[in-house]
């Protein structure tokens, strides 16, 4: 009579180094009699007890048991984070799998500090996917601290060897994010332009040493003032969970370098910084040329000044053309 398990009743039972081993439940049965077939002898031997086989074995099932429920809760969580930051499914796989590989390598700690590996690890999932979710943005709405955050996120990036992705896509995704929440409807003109304005800032070094999501909003309410919509820095503020008063320094920024490239130009002295933004659409399709040439621009508009500077100099400055001769007279006798 082949062997049965104790605990299902299954006859599926084989030999494991000596311990007979239930393939249905996982079970170790004890003491069991087993027929070795050698030939054409047959011998039936006692199986012994052995404890710390049986040990080992109830400690590998129940830590499989143990990550199997835990993977489920971590799933349970991510998917309620996503929820919450309406994020896809396909983010909260791969903020799965780094949450595994972080835990694999023995994190621990309270339920507080398993929320914040959590929303660093969505976060980094997220900006891999070009989705251009940023950190005080994930602060604000999963209600933990943004410091606490950055450090966890540090954390995560170190051990996996990742990096958040600041690209113009995610820049871009941001941006068609801030027009759906600000019924902005022409979203294709406002992306574009905030994408070129946001590379812009990075060539100008506007974004070095800066955190990325100020100069994202600044970007978008130039290019949205650009299509002559009036948005409220506050409300952008809002959506992204940052500050209004560093937004509007980063704009101010922005159009300063803008107008150092094209006041130069001939008609350069009827921009300022009040209607910039009219000749935003200009400067962004020229971009690639206005950038090299304002400093010949500039050098020669510094020639240009010096030469007035010696003229007036030589000839006075209350004559437009050459002196005269009672003029040139006059300065003879002085200089004698």
């Amino acid at each position: 009579m082949p062997p049965t398990c104790s605990e299902c009743g299954s006859t599926d039972v084989e030999v494991q180094r000596g311990v007979h081993t239930c393939c249905a439940c996982g079970a170790a049965l004890e003491n069991l009699g087993c027929e070795l077939l050698r030939g054409n002898l047959h011998k039936k031997l006692e199986v012994k007890r052995h404890d710390h086989h049986l040990m080992r074995l109830k400690q590998i099932n129940r830590n499989a048991v143990l990550m199997q429920v835990r993977q489920q809760k971590w799933r349970a969580a991510l998917g309620k984070l996503c929820g919450i930051l309406r994020l896809q499914p396909a983010i909260q796989d791969a903020a799965l799998r780094l949450v595994q590989h972080t835990c694999s390598r023995g994190f621990r700690g309270s339920k507080e500090r398993h929320k914040l590996l959590g929303c660093a690890c969505l976060l980094v999932a997220a900006s891999k996917h070009n989705i251009g979710v940023t950190l005080e943005e994930v602060a604000n709405r999963c209600e933990v601290q943004a410091n606490l955050l950055q450090k966890m996120v540090w954390k995560v990036c170190a051990q996996s060897g990742l990096r958040i992705s600041r690209t113009e896509e995610n820049a871009e995704a941001l941006m068609m994010r801030m027009c759906n929440y600000l019924n902005v409807t022409q979203t294709g003109g406002v992306c574009a332009y905030g994408r070129k304005l946001v590379a812009v800032a990075q060539q100008g070094w506007v974004c070095t040493g800066r955190r990325w999501s100020f100069v994202v909003g600044a970007a978008f309410l130039l290019s949205a003032q650009a299509f002559f919509y009036l948005i409220d820095v506050n409300d952008v503020a809002r959506f992204l969970g940052v500050g209004a008063r560093t937004i509007e320094t980063r704009v101010k920024e922005i159009k300063e370098l803008l107008l150092s490239a094209m006041q130069h130009l001939p008609w350069g002295h009827m921009i300022d910084i009040s209607n910039i933004h009219v000749y935003l659409p200009f400067a962004l399709e020229h971009w690639d040329v206005l950038l090299p040439v304002a400093p010949v621009l500039r050098k020669q508009q510094i020639e240009k000044q010096q030469r007035r500077q010696k003229a007036l100099e030589l000839f006075g400055p209350g004559s437009l053309g050459p002196p005269s001769s009672d003029q040139l007279r006059d300065q003879s006798e002085t200089k004698q």
